[in-house]
């Protein structure tokens, strides 16, 4: 008995320890992190797991260069040689993007030759600093979009989150601004002149509400305002009035929920200065062209939300990056002919900017939002990316054949001033333009086409006195053989002093300083950021020469005399239009890199108290030359007025007060006549050649009156013997009578006469 409870007590421990071993297995079988340290191996389980893992490095490829590549919104990486032998195309959208002509080496092979305007372009655009190299106090911004300098991925980043988080943005009244049509303008006399408006509507329609009966005022406005019915003159008037108030206060709470300005800046009802500047500023943020205004294209601005403006913003910093990274210049400004008539011609630009904006996955702003929700700043520094896009035209290749075309327009070579001191309107059908074509297989193709400036009357300085005189814009055939970043503008003697100096705050008092930003290198420079002078290729003494005059094409930051169209003979060109033509350019084009070239110039100005302020430029800016350089062709339309030559003398301007012992300038008669002067007309017609019958003017009123010109050797000293001699003939005639009235007495001649 003993013996068979022992051996049932054995089989029941055994039968336990089987089933505790089949449980674990099972959990091992089941369990999806267990790590095989836990179970006992084997040698034959010690094998199996090596062959899994060298499986496992076989399927998970090493990149060695790797580059990030997005299609339809899924992002991944991939090797860059594979990307280059597919012909993706790279896109640049890091931090420390700069344009081509701020670069420092065409290749990575080459030495870099220090470009200085550089990081100062980083500077500004990543919002650290400003062009002086200060540091930027909290809360403040550059807003330098409209000079051609976008802030950078991670700018817009911060700027996405920052307005997600304002509560005030949602008690703003977006619906306001949609429903004003008219412009508002800024007087510096009335600040609150919509607040007395709108006092004095109102006081006009309640008396006429009571007349008729009307109740409930405020209730009965708002409906008249929403029907479409005729409304009567009162209401009418009391309606734009309650909106434009509403509006200038309204634009207060927007631009102090946007972090335009600060909450004590604006006042309630004003729309003095400071509400001008913050709708300067406001413009600045958002790429307006404008005067500071209300406009439709502000009115528009404010009816969006800051979401839809930041998204706004994005897209032109996607489209910058799109056209400097692939080197495009169509963007839908040209015109083609077609059966149907004219047509805008290809817009490349916008085609690629929304393609490659729905392969990031952003096309929309609430997925923009989420985009920059889910990176850290971090992660655009070096962002760059590959795409699959369509190929680019045929025409494009490493050495483009380029052409440029610029039209002056419609010319007015008339005095500006009337003999009483009225400014003349002198309109023009046709403003200056920029064409950009690119010639292949013998045929000229249009890129794009800009507005630009031609010459006209400024303001010239001489002998300490402020003159008229007529800029012009050489005709003809020239050439672009060199391309200036960052370029600076060396002013010539007859600059006035008020162009090249200002007043600014040092230490509690306003001194006169030098404008060094208008000197340049700055985006504020006369020259903007790029610069190509019109130059022609002479020979002398058996050498090439360029022949310089002085004009050029440029970038400006005087944007809205871009509209307006007159300069002082150069053509400027906005400075993002600018920046992308001519790094566009020089990618297309073969060209050395000169560098920085230096300059020892030195120009003085007066200055406080009898003082004289010294001007010192170090450096030209960075030189690119083209091999072979671009033919240019500048042309004019119609030479619209009286006047068929330009004025080459100095013109006194009526009402100023000129030195009497002064004999410069010349004077503008009582019936629009001008004291003798010279001109002579060297500048070429279309096709390049000089105008035929050049003359000097010796009386410019009969230019005024019938456009021709007067003889060389007339002087206006043999007039007046010629008068007396026709007195004295006319005297003699009065004995005779004239065969027409032979019955009549002749008059008896007075004593003394002959």
């Amino acid at each position: 008995m003993k013996n068979f409870f022992l051996t049932l007590i054995l089989f029941t421990f055994i039968g336990c320890g089987n089933s505790s071993q089949e449980d674990n297995t099972d959990k091992n079988i089941q369990g999806k992190d267990l790590l095989p340290s836990k179970v006992n191996p084997n040698k034959q389980n010690s094998k199996k797991t090596e062959k899994d893992k060298k499986k496992k490095d076989k399927k998970k490829k090493i990149i060695k260069n790797p580059i990030l590549f997005c299609d339809d919104g899924q992002c991944k990486n991939i090797e860059k040689e594979k990307a280059t032998e597919k012909n993706y195309f790279f896109i640049d959208f890091g931090d420390n993007w700069v344009p081509y002509l701020f670069t420092e080496q065409s290749s990575p092979g080459e030495t870099k030759q220090k470009n200085n305007y550089r990081s100062t372009f980083l500077a500004l655009a990543q919002n650290r600093t400003t062009e002086d190299s200060k540091k930027l106090k909290k809360g403040q911004n550059n807003y330098l979009e409209l000079y051609g300098i976008p802030p950078t991925l991670s700018v817009l980043q911060k700027r996405f989150l920052n307005d997600a988080q304002k509560k005030c943005s949602r008690e703003l009244d977006w619906d306001l601004f949609t429903r004003l049509k008219n412009k508002m303008t800024y007087s510096r006399s009335h600040p609150r002149k919509y607040f007395f408006r709108f006092r004095h509507a109102r006081k006009k329609y309640l008396r006429w509400a009571r007349r008729k009966g009307i109740k409930k005022t405020l209730e009965h406005a708002k409906e008249a305002e929403n029907s479409k019915k005729k409304l009567p003159s009162r209401l009418r008037i009391f309606i734009r009035a309650k909106n434009r108030l509403a509006a200038v206060n309204e634009m207060r709470k927007r631009f102090i929920c946007e972090g335009i300005v600060k909450a004590n800046y604006l006042r309630k009802n004003y729309f003095d200065l400071n509400m001008r500047r913050a709708i300067r500023k406001f413009e600045k943020k958002h790429k307006i062209y404008n005067w500071g205004h209300l406009t439709k294209k502000i009115w528009k601005k404010l009816s969006n939300s800051l979401l839809e403006n930041n998204f706004q913003s994005l897209k032109r910093v996607i489209s910058t990056r799109v056209a400097h990274s692939l080197a495009i210049f169509e963007d839908g400004t040209t015109k083609v002919q077609t059966k149907d008539g004219i047509k805008k011609g290809p817009d490349l630009i916008g085609k690629y900017t929304k393609l490659v904006m729905q392969d990031l996955g952003i096309d929309t702003p609430q997925k923009a939002l989420s985009w920059f929700q889910s990176y850290s700043p971090e992660y655009f520094n070096n962002l760059k990316i590959a795409f699959k896009l369509p190929a680019l035209p045929e025409y494009y290749s490493d050495n483009m054949e380029f052409y440029i075309k610029i039209s002056v327009g419609d010319v007015w070579y008339d005095v500006p001033y009337t003999p009483d001191g009225k400014r003349k309107y002198a309109p023009r059908g046709m403003l200056p333009h920029l064409y950009l074509y690119t010639v292949y297989k013998g045929r000229k193709i249009m890129l794009s086409s800009t507005g630009t400036t031609a010459g006209g009357w400024k303001k010239e300085y001489k002998d300490k006195q402020i003159f008229m005189k007529y800029k012009s814009s050489d005709l003809g055939p020239k050439e672009w053989k060199y391309i200036v970043a960052a370029p600076v503008w060396f002013p010539p003697k007859s600059t006035p002093p008020s162009d090249l100096t200002t007043k600014a705050n040092i230490k509690g008092r306003y001194r006169t300083v030098v404008k060094w930003k208008t000197l340049g290198p700055s985006y504020a420079s006369a020259y903007g950021l790029v610069m190509a002078p019109h130059t022609t290729t002479i020979t002398r003494n058996g050498k090439e020469e360029d022949l310089d005059r002085g004009i050029r094409t440029h970038g400006s930051v005087n944007y809205m005399s871009i509209k307006v169209g007159f300069s002082h003979g150069c053509h400027r060109l906005y400075n993002h239009l600018a920046l992308r033509i001519f790094s566009n350019i020089l990618k297309h084009r073969q060209h050395s890199r000169i560098g920085q070239k230096k300059a020892d110039w030195t120009h003085f100005v007066p200055g406080d108290n009898g003082k004289t302020l010294r001007i010192h430029q170090k450096t030209k800016g960075y030189y690119y030359q083209l091999e072979p350089p671009v033919k240019i062709l500048v042309t004019r339309r119609y030479i619209v007025g009286k006047v068929k030559q330009p004025i080459k003398e100095l013109i006194r301007i009526p009402d100023k007060k000129y030195p009497e012992e002064s004999d410069l300038g010349m004077q503008i008669g009582e019936s629009g006549e001008l004291l003798p002067i010279e001109t002579t007309d060297s500048t070429p017609v279309e096709d390049g050649t000089a105008l035929k019958n050049q003359a000097s003017v010796k009386d410019a009123s009969s230019l005024a009156t019938s456009g021709k010109t007067v003889n060389k050797k007339v002087e206006k000293k043999d007039k007046k013997p010629k008068k007396d001699k026709n007195k004295k003939l006319k005297q003699k005639n009065k004995k005779k009578i004239s065969i027409k009235n032979k019955t009549k007495k002749p008059k008896t001649p007075k004593p003394g006469t002959n």
